[in-house]
């Protein structure tokens, strides 16, 4: 079954989280999805270059949901696969949030933080140092789930979700 075939598969089931999903298929699906989803960001990016700030902020939200909801689906099914729930996708697909909430607060504090003495701006800088360490953190964590989605076996035989992914519609 080649790429643009499995991809089509995926998309046939994009809001059906039941049943299982194997590694290949999901790192075509999860890729293609991304891919798209980092071009969006990019044309958002040159277009808005020059306009409100903001405006591109929302479009990137947009974007960033919706490759969401995409993914969604097929991570649960991938999580099946390995014998996982479907919490273990929600976390997943968090933590881009919990990695940018540090930043959020740190960015709050700059405005809210009175000064404590002389030549402090009350800029929170404690907030900001660990926000600096979030990001990153998050990121790392995510690449090393998405690599053992992407490259971990299914399990052997069906279990609680259903038959393996490569005996699902056989006779």
């Amino acid at each position: 079954m080649g790429a643009a075939r499995r991809i089509s598969t995926e998309l046939g089931r994009v809001f059906d989280p039941s049943g299982r999903t194997g590694y290949y298929e999901f790192g075509t699906y999860a890729l293609a999805v991304i891919g798209l989803a980092v071009a969006c960001f990019v044309s958002v990016s040159v277009y808005f270059s020059d306009k409100r700030v903001a405006v591109a902020f929302v479009a990137d939200l947009i974007v960033w949901v919706f490759a969401s909801a995409l993914l969604f689906s097929a991570t649960v099914r991938r999580f099946h696969d390995i014998g996982r729930s479907a919490g273990w996708a929600m976390l997943f697909l968090l933590l881009p949030v919990l990695g940018l909430a540090p930043v959020l607060i740190a960015l709050l504090s700059i405005h809210i933080a009175p000064p404590v003495g002389p030549g402090d701006d009350g800029r929170g800088i404690g907030s900001a140092f660990i926000a600096g360490y979030t990001i990153p953190l998050a990121l790392i964590i995510g690449l090393v789930i998405f690599g053992r989605l992407c490259l971990k076996g299914s399990q052997p035989g069906p279990n609680r979700y259903g038959p393996p992914p490569l005996t699902e519609g056989a006779p």
